[in-house]
């Protein structure tokens, strides 16, 4: 089996180790000259030592620095052994540290949230890595993974370098999907990264699925950083079992099915989430299709209801029908007695909305939606507009919506920029709302899923509404359900099955 690290430089893997105390120092020395001649000149910490134990031991020192926006830890090799037993008591051969400290790729680039995060989990993966090909001894090779002593002692020596902790890194870890920088679907794999941390009013979820929304893409390509102090993993919304209770968390058990919003981290075997932003599993929904509610049907909801204001038999725009937002709210809007127009990129697609409950579907790449929703209402317009695309549709938008309408924005598929006549707001009392939902404060989403389940629990309770599942992946297969959402070849939600 290679020993090559696909975060860092070529560094020789040896079974034995006698080789591994011999060849160690060579590669460290080389390593960390290749780091000193990439360090930028602006310090964000002074240098310093970090140690653990009783005998204050120090096996490497750390610094972190900035420049042009991306911070780097350097790691500067000591003359400085640990004896075998302190190994088995959690501490490192001198060598074997700094062979994967310096060894691994630590010029990682530090996004807004995570970056302690980001590297202590592809420390975590390395260590792993390293463990199963002979490298790196901490104690006994199958002890690896229950070291917590030394697992914190890395997130210790880190942060004392300069890199500020998040609330969700823990000192064990999980099965996730890991980016180790921005890019497309092969930028993703799956490794190992710390245990989600439990505070307060939380609940720790056993992940069985997760679901794909386009902002996984986003933030997979570097585009949609998670919010500060939100898990830097991908994944919005996931369904499984509630394991563990935070402080203060009432009206739960341990055992319970949940599903639940995330701010991110769905993508991995556990998350941590406010107790607020879950809701039951109903026995009638498999934990796969609980995958598929909480984020497009809160979506849906927030955006049609509370700051749309779609009034009793009202009307709505729907754009992009097809999708896990567009087959939620479709639902929703017959559900509260409404009126729905939806567009969708093809002919089946359309079908299938009207099957779903749409009393109209417009196939946006050989008809104007606006022509077709002006003979649909007989002239008057809608009272919702529900957007994703944004700019090249705003003047058809505008043009859809009736007399005091709403245009709700929730996305810019299309692109941010264009030109607008305010005089069309002006002159038909027009509303135009822009709504993200990550975002919002853990009080607010509750307050959103609270209201959500109060009107319309019941209905998904009966499956009169329900999570529309295109398909159900493993999620090793993540890469290929992320090409499968930005070509749009689904129709509802592509659900992702862990363990």
């Amino acid at each position: 089996m290679s020993g090559r690290d696909p975060l860092a430089g070529s560094i020789p893997c040896s079974t034995s180790r006698q080789a591994r105390r011999s060849s160690a120092p060579t590669a460290v020395e080389s390593r960390s000259h290749a780091l000193g001649e990439i360090v930028g000149p602006e310090r964000l910490g002074e240098q310093q030592d970090v140690g653990r134990g009783p005998r204050d031991l120090r096996p490497f020192q750390t610094s972190a620095h900035h420049d042009r926006g991306e911070t780097r830890l350097e790691c500067a090799h000591r003359e400085q052994r640990l004896d075998p037993a302190e190994a088995r008591h959690g501490e490192i051969e001198q060598g074997d540290v700094d062979s994967a400290a310096v060894g691994l790729e630590l010029r990682h680039r530090f996004h807004a949230v995570g970056s302690l995060d980001h590297v202590v989990a592809a420390l975590l993966e390395r260590e792993a890595q390293e463990a199963s090909h002979g490298v790196l001894v901490v104690g006994e090779q199958d002890d690896l993974a229950a070291d917590a002593l030394h697992r914190e002692s890395l997130r210790t020596r880190l942060c004392a370098a300069g890199a500020s902790p998040h609330p969700w890194v823990g000192s064990a870890v999980v099965k996730a999907v890991l980016i180790d920088r921005p890019g497309d679907e092969s930028a993703m794999r799956i490794g190992s990264a710390p245990e989600p941390a439990l505070g307060a009013g939380e609940l720790r979820i056993r992940v069985a699925a997760t679901a794909v929304n386009r902002a996984d893409l986003l933030q997979r390509q570097g585009l949609y950083p998670p919010p500060p102090g939100a898990s830097p993993i991908l994944g919005l919304e996931c369904a499984g079992e509630v394991i563990e209770l935070g402080p203060g968390v009432a009206g739960w058990r341990v055992g319970e099915r949940a599903m639940a919003l995330l701010p991110g981290g769905g993508y991995a075997e556990q998350a941590v989430v406010d107790a607020g932003s879950a809701l039951r599993v109903p026995a009638s929904l498999s934990i796969e299709e609980a995958a598929a509610v909480p984020e497009v049907f809160l979506t849906a909801y927030l955006n049609l209801f509370e700051l749309g204001a779609l009034p009793a038999r009202g009307s709505a725009l729907v754009h992009g029908g097809g999708s896990g937002v567009g087959t939620a709210a479709i639902q929703l809007v017959r559900a509260a007695g409404g009126r729905v127009i939806v567009t969708a990129g093809s002919e089946e697609k359309c079908a299938r909305c009207r099957e779903l409950g749409a009393d109209l579907a417009v196939n946006y790449r050989s008809d104007s939606f606006a022509e077709r929703v002006r003979e649909a209402t007989g002239g008057c317009g809608v009272d919702v507009v529900l957007d994703s695309i944004g700019a090249p549709y705003l003047a058809a938008n505008l043009d859809s919506l009736a007399l005091g309408g709403r245009l709700v924005l929730i996305g810019l598929m299309g692109g941010a920029k264009v030109e607008l006549n305010l005089a069309v707001l002006l002159g038909k009392r027009l509303s135009v709302i822009g709504s993200t939902l990550r975002t919002r404060p853990t009080a607010e989403k509750a307050a959103i899923a609270t209201a959500f389940w109060r009107r319309f629990g019941d209905d998904l309770v009966a499956r009169r509404i329900r999570p529309i599942v295109d398909r159900v992946l493993p999620i090793e297969a993540v890469a290929d359900a992320h090409r499968a959402v930005k070509a749009s070849d689904h129709f509802g939600k592509i659900v992702l099955r862990l363990g």
